[in-house]
C-alpha cells in the first residue's frame, strides 16, 4: 500500500492537481512506507526529507518503516496530500500551517483541524533573482516601459502564496506579469534565456536553484525592499527579518537583507506516536550528521525543533518528546 500511496502522490503532483485517493483508505503509518511530502527535487525541502530518511536508518532500534521523500509542488500541495492520506508527514511554511489550520486562503473554508505540529525546521528566506541588466524593483514600482515578467513558483507551492503578500503590500496584479507556464526546475533556464525578468523564492540557503542561476548567466541577488519588509514583519507574525549570508554564490560577497519564515514538519492527529517519536529522535540525536548533509542545515540546532513557530497544536508525541528532552517551546525566530 505504501508504494501505491507514493505513486498517487507523485501522479497527482505531475498532473498539477491535488487529489483525494477515494479508492485508497490508507491511514498514515499503516502501510509499508513512511512518506514525507516535500517540494521540488532541486529544493531544500526534498533535501531535508532525504536527510530524515537517512538519519532514521542510523537508529539501531528504529521503529519507523522504510522512508520515502516524495517530490511535490510545495507547501500548499503538501497540506492537501497530508489531509487526504497520501503522506504521513509534510514540510510546510509556518505561515501556511496557520492558513491551513484555520481555513484561510489558499485553504478558504476548509480548516484542517486535524493538523498537528511536529517540529520547527530550517529558516527560509525571500530570495529575489533578477536577470542581468534588469532593475526588477524599479520595474515593480512602475519605472519601466513594461511590467516585469515574474515567476512566483508553481501552483501548490508556498512561494506562490507570495502573490497574496504582493497584493497586500502594494504590488497590484498589473504591476507585474505573473508567469505560470514554467516549472521550478526550469525557471532558471527561463530566466537566463530572457523569458523571465525575475524569480522570487522562499527557500533555504544555500540551494541549487540560486547557485545555478548565478553561475549559468550571472543572475543577480536583490535585497528585499526595506520599507515593505518592515511592514510585512510587523503585520505577518510568522515572518522575521533575515539575512542571506555573503559568499555563498558568485558575485554575491556581501550579506543581503531580506525577510524569512520557518519551515515546519507537520502530521495529522492520528499519526502514530512511534512514528513521530522516531522522526524527532532522528533529527535531535543525529543533529551533527544532519548538519553535514547539507549546508542549509548548518545552523540548525537541536533546540530549534521546539521553536514555537506553530499554529496547529503540537502532536502529543512531540510534546512528550520535548518534555523528556528538556526542550521548552521558545519564541519563533
Amino acid at each position: 500500500m505504501g508504494a501505491l500511496r507514493t505513486f498517487l502522490l507523485i501522479g497527482c503532483t505531475a498532473l498539477a492537481v491535488v487529489c483525494r485517493p477515494d479508492s485508497v483508505q490508507a491511514q498514515p503509518g499503516e502501510d509499508n512506507d513512511l512518506v514525507i511530502a516535500t517540494g521540488s527535487i532541486t529544493g531544500v525541502y526534498h533535501a531535508l526529507a532525504s536527510a530524515i530518511c537517512r538519519l532514521l536508518v542510523l537508529e539501531e532500534e528504529a521503529s519507523a518503516p522504510p522512508c520515502e521523500p516524495v517530490p511535490t509542488q510545495g507547501s500548499v500541495a503538501n497540506i492537501a496530500h497530508l489531509r487526504w492520506g497520501n503522506a504521513d508527514f509534510a514540510i510546510v511554511q509556518a505561515d501556511l500551517q496557520e492558513e491551513a489550520y484555520v481555513g484561510n486562503e489558499p485553504f478558504q473554508g476548509q480548516p484542517f483541524t486535524d493538523l498537528r505540529h511536529v517540529a520547527t525546521l530550517h529558516p527560509e528566506m525571500l530570495t529575489i533573482l533578477q536577470r542581468p541588466g534588469t532593475d526588477v524593483v524599479g520595474a515593480l514600482e512602475g519605472r519601466s516601459a513594461r511590467p516585469p515578467r515574474v515567476f512566483l513558483g508553481v501552483g501548490g507551492s508556498g512561494t506562490r502564496a507570495l502573490a497574496r503578500l504582493a497584493a497586500d503590500y502594494g504590488f497590484e496584479s498589473g504591476s507585474f506579469d505573473l508567469v505560470t507556464n514554467v516549472s521550478s526546475a526550469l525557471s532558471v533556464d527561463a530566466l537566463c534565456a530572457g523569458r523571465l525578468d525575475a524569480i522570487f523564492y522562499l527557500i533555504g540557503h544555500p540551494n541549487d536553484l540560486t547557485n545555478q542561476a548565478t553561475r549559468q548567466c550571472g543572475a543577480e541577488l536583490v535585497a528585499a525592499d526595506g520599507a515593505i519588509s518592515a511592514e510585512v514583519v510587523a503585520e505577518e507574525r510568522h515572518f522575521q527579518n533575515a539575512t542571506i549570508p555573503g559568499g555563498l554564490y558568485p558575485a554575491a560577497p556581501e550579506d543581503l537583507a531580506t525577510i524569512g519564515v520557518r519551515a515546519t514538519l507537520v502530521a495529522k492527529d492520528d499519526t502514530p506516536d512511534d512514528l513521530v517519536s522516531a522522526v524527532l529522535k532522528a533529527l535531535h540525536d543525529h543533529n551533527d550528521q544532519l548538519r553535514r548533509l547539507h549546508l542549509a542545515f548548518v545552523e540548525m540546532d537541536p533546540d530549534d525543533l521546539a521553536m514555537a513557530c506553530n499554529t496547529a497544536p503540537l502532536h502529543p508525541a512531540a510534546q512528550r518528546f520535548f518534555d523528556e528532552h528538556g526542550l521548552e517551546m521558545a519564541p519563533c525566530a
